[in-house]
């Protein structure tokens, strides 16, 4: 039958990746920044019981002057209804 690991707790699958987080009030993730100008996959399953929340963002994170432009992108749940926003002029979202 091959190979198997035996992962450690909250590591699950073939590669023994962390595929779960919960989060209580405000909580987050921090991740190292998706590299600019690669094409980059995401890929991203949630259940929530909040009406709000804020799935993702990549971009800038000090407040900006009003003439600085930076591109950013962000996934949001509204009242349930999944969006994006992004603020790239070129690119593939």
């Amino acid at each position: 039958m091959g190979n198997r690991c035996q992962c450690p707790a909250q590591f699950e699958g073939p590669e023994c990746q962390q595929n779960k987080h919960s989060f209580q009030g405000n909580g987050y993730a921090w991740f190292p920044p998706m590299m600019p100008c690669f094409e980059s996959h995401v890929s991203l399953e949630f259940i929530t019981d909040v009406a709000d929340g804020l799935l993702l963002y990549s971009g800038p994170l000090a407040q900006l002057q009003a003439w600085d432009r930076e591109d950013f992108m962000a996934i949001e749940c509204k009242l349930h209804k999944r969006g994006i926003v992004d603020k790239c002029e070129t690119g593939v979202v």
